[in-house]
C-alpha cells in the first residue's frame, strides 16, 4: 500500500555533510565508462562541498531532523480459538495518528468487530487487536503532521510469546537537498545504528506524468548506475543515501519531484520489522498548490464478507481534501462502512473500509480533489465474483498426469473446465470444499490432463469458469505437453 508519510544540531549537520562528501567521492571512483554527464555533476557537487569547509556555518543550509513519533516497548501474542490477539505497547506522541493494517486493509484502533482497544498508561499506550487466524499480514502504524510514518510489522504466523524491549529505539530523519542536482537522505537513532545488524535504507521518487497521475519509482541499494540518476548508500551509526540527478532528469521533473526515504530494521522476533519513512518535496521549481493523484494500488478482487479498504491519495504542495466517490456519488458512512480523511502539507488521504463487503460495495470508484477546481481521477471497478486462489501453493499444481485448481467464492461456488483437445467438459476426479467464512468458501479440484494427439504436442490449453451467486470469472492456463 503507498501512504504519503514521514518520519534535529550543528554537529549532526556537519556529519551529514561529511558523509555526503565521502559518498560522492566513492561514487565518482565507481562510475561506469560513458557516464560523462553524471561524473561532471558529481565533481561539481564535490567541489561545492569542499568549498563549504572553513567558511561561516551560515553559508551551509542547516539540516532539519524530524522525529519518528513512537517507540516500541512491548508486544504480546496469544491465540484464542479462531483469533490471534496482539497487544502492542507504544510510547507515542499525542499528535500521532495510529491505525492497524490487517491484510493491507485499515482497521481503526477502536473497532468492536476486530476487538481493537486502547489502554492509556502513565508513559505509554497499549493497543490491542483480535486478528483472524487466517490473516496473512498485520501491522500497526503511526503518522504525524510532519509527514512521518513508523510501521511495526508483526509476525502473524509466529508462536505465542511475550516481548519486552529493554532499550527502546527512536529514530530521526532528514532530507537535505543542496541544489537541483544533489540531495542527501539521512537517519540517526538512539541507541545508534550498528552496521553489523540487519537494517537497510531505501529511497523512492514520486513524479507527475503528463496526465496528472503521480508515478512512484523505488530505488534500492543494489540498483545499477544510470545516466539519469545515481545513488550511493552508506551504513554507519548513521544511515545515509546520496543522490545525484542528471540534467535531463532534472528538466523532466523540475516542478514536481518528491523524495521518500525509508529505514527498515529486521528484528526476527514476533515483531518482524520496524520501518521509518520520511517524505519531502525536493522540486527545484515549486509551483503553489500543484498536486497529483496516486494510482499504485491493484484492482481489488474481494469476496462477499471480506474486509476491504479502498484508498484515495493525492501528493503535492498543500493538496486539497480528497474523497472517494462510487458511480459519481458520495459514499455514506453507515453500518459496516467507515470513512477517514487525513491531510498534511504534502499529502491528502482518504479511505473507505467495508466490513464486511456486500453487493452494495460494487461500482466504479474515483478519487476526487475538492480544491478551487474539482478534479476527478478514475480508479477501478469493484465486482463481487469468484477468484483464483493465489496462496502459498500454486494455482495449478501439475504432475505428469494431473492438474489441481483452487478457486474461492461465495457459498455454493462451482467450477467448470474444458479443453480444445477433448469434447465436453472435463470430469473432476477430486472435489473438496473448505469454509472460509459464513459467506464464502474455497473449492479445490483435481483432474487428469486431457489426452493429446501426437500432432498437437507442444502447449495444451485449459479453459475454466468459476461461478457463484454474485457472478462468474473465467481464466485459462497453458502447460507444456
Amino acid at each position: 500500500m503507498n501512504l504519503s508519510a514521514c518520519l534535529s544540531c550543528c554537529l549532526l549537520s556537519c556529519f551529514g555533510l561529511i558523509s555526503g562528501y565521502q559518498s560522492v567521492f566513492e561514487e565518482v571512483q565507481g562510475l561506469k565508462n560513458g557516464q560523462k554527464e553524471i561524473k561532471s555533476l558529481l565533481l561539481e557537487v564535490l567541489k561545492e562541498l569542499k568549498d563549504t569547509k572553513g567558511t561561516d556555518s551560515t553559508a551551509v543550509k542547516p539540516m532539519k531532523w524530524y522525529e519518528g513519533g513512537s517507540s516500541l516497548l512491548s508486544v504480546r501474542r496469544a491465540t484464542s480459538g479462531d483469533f490471534i490477539r496482539f497487544e502492542v505497547e507504544l510510547s507515542v506522541s499525542p499528535k500521532e495518528e495510529v491505525y492497524w493494517i490487517l491484510d493491507y486493509n485499515i482497521v481503526e484502533v477502536m473497532d468492536i468487530e476486530f476487538g481493537t482497544s486502547i489502554t492509556r498508561r502513565n508513559n505509554s499506550t497499549l493497543y490491542a487487536i483480535n486478528a483472524p487466524v487466517s490473516s496473512e499480514f498485520l501491522m500497526i502504524t503511526t503518522i504525524n503532521p510532519e509527514n512521518v510514518i513508523v510501521r511495526y510489522q508483526l509476525d502473524i504466523k509466529a508462536v505465542d510469546a511475550n516481548l519486552t524491549i529493554s532499550d527502546p529505539r527512536s529514530c530521526q530523519a532528514s532530507i537535505h537537498d543542496v541544489n537541483s542536482t544533489y540531495a542527501g537522505a539521512y537517519y540517526r537513532c538512539t541507541p545508534d545504528l550498528d552496521s553489523r545488524d540487519f537494517w537497510f535504507q531505501d529511497i523512492g521518487l514520486y513524479r507527475k506524468s503528463e496526465d496528472g497521475e503521480v508515478k512512484y519509482k523505488h530505488i534500492s541499494g543494489t540498483q545499477d548506475s544510470n545516466p539519469y540518476l545515481n545513488v550511493t548508500f552508506e551504513r554507519n551509526s548513521t544511515s545515509s543515501a546520496t543522490l545525484v540527478f542528471g540534467k535531463e532528469f532534472v528538466d523532466r521533473t523540475k516542478t514536481f519531484l518528491f523524495l521518500i526515504s525509508l529505514l527498515t530494521m529486521e528484528t526476527n522476533t514476533i515483531v518482524k520489522s520496524i520501518s521509518y519513512a520520511y517524505f519531502k518535496d525536493i522540486s527545484p521549481v515549486k509551483n503553489d498548490d500543484e498536486y497529483g493523484f496516486m494510482d499504485s494500488h491493484q484492482k481489488p478482487e474481494p469476496l462477499e464478507g471480506e474486509l476491504l479498504t479502498v484508498y484515495c491519495e493525492a501528493i503535492g504542495r498543500h493538496p486539497p481534501p480528497v474523497k472517494l466517490e462510487r458511480n459519481g456519488k458520495a459514499i455514506s458512512e453507515v453500518d459496516g462502512v467507515s470513512i477517514r480523511h487525513s491531510r498534511t502539507n504534502l499529502s491528502s488521504f482518504s479511505y473507505v473500509t467495508f466490513h464486511p463487503v456486500t453487493k452494495n460495495a460494487e461500482g466504479s470508484y474515483s478519487c476526487v480533489g475538492d480544491g478551487d477546481v474539482k478534479k476527478v481521477f478514475p480508479l477501478f471497478k469493484i465486482e463481487l465474483k469468484p477468484r483464483v486462489h493465489y496462496g502459498s501453493q500454486s494455482v495449478f499444481n501439475e504432475t505428469d498426469m494431473s492438474v489441481r485448481l483452487v478457486v474461492e467464492g461465495s457459498k455454493g461456488v462451482s467450477l467448470n473446465c474444458s479443453s480444445p483437445d477433448q469434447e465436453g467438459d472435463i470430469t473432476f476426479d477430486k472435489v473438496e470444499k473448505t469454509t472460509l467464512s459464513r459467506w464464502s468458501e474455497r473449492l479445490e479440484v483435481q483432474f487428469q490432463r486431457p489426452f493429446v494427439i501426437p500432432e498437437s504436442f507442444g502447449w495444451q490449453q485449459i479453459i475454466c469458469t468459476a461461478t457463484d451467486k454474485n457472478g462468474e470469472a473465467s481464466f485459462e492456463h497453458f502447460f507444456q505437453t
